[in-house]
């Protein structure tokens, strides 16, 4: 849900956005997909930062939606995989992606008006951090906590397992 009360939800042909003009009357429904300019089809994951963009983690990358403006981010951009499973944005605005086979991502998107670039820094296997990354939640002192993903859905050598841990 979005800090307006827009519901969020994402799945194998992109994502909806569902308003309630008035309670009890018929939600307004706005579809995101690669032909509006999703950068894949499949959406994994989304959430809402503090500037109100919503962020999208695909098959095929990360988008951002700002009113009418999509943006996307792909390896082009400096994503280590373009497979998004995860997105999880900090109170400071720090946005950490986790990746299907990149690892955790900490992402910095420069200030608005800015000509900057996005800046992606990855953390992998010799972090500490596994390279597919499923989930991440923070605890009460500001931890991170990541679930690692399942690549081939089987997880690693086929026992279909997920662990957590605190990032580094």
């Amino acid at each position: 849900e979005t800090s307006d009360g827009a519901l969020l939800i994402t799945g194998a042909e992109g994502l909806s956005i569902m308003r309630y003009a008035e309670p009890g009357t018929k939600p307004q429904i706005r579809n995101y997909t690669v032909k509006e300019g999703l950068a894949g089809s499949y959406a994994f994951a989304v959430a809402e930062d503090g500037d109100r963009r919503i962020w999208v983690g695909s098959d095929q990358g990360l988008t951002s939606i700002e009113g009418d403006t999509v943006r996307q981010f792909t390896t082009k951009d400096g994503l280590p995989i373009n497979e998004i499973h995860a997105i999880h944005v900090a109170g400071d605005g720090t946005m950490w992606i986790g990746t299907n086979g990149g690892g955790l991502v900490r992402f910095t998107l420069p200030p608005k008006g800015s000509t900057a670039t996005p800046r992606f820094v990855t953390f992998g296997p010799a972090d500490g951090v596994p390279d597919a990354v499923a989930a991440i939640e923070p605890d009460r002192e500001g931890r991170l906590w990541i679930a690692r993903g399942l690549r081939d859905r089987r997880g690693p050598r086929g026992r279909g397992r997920a662990r957590a841990r605190a990032a580094p």
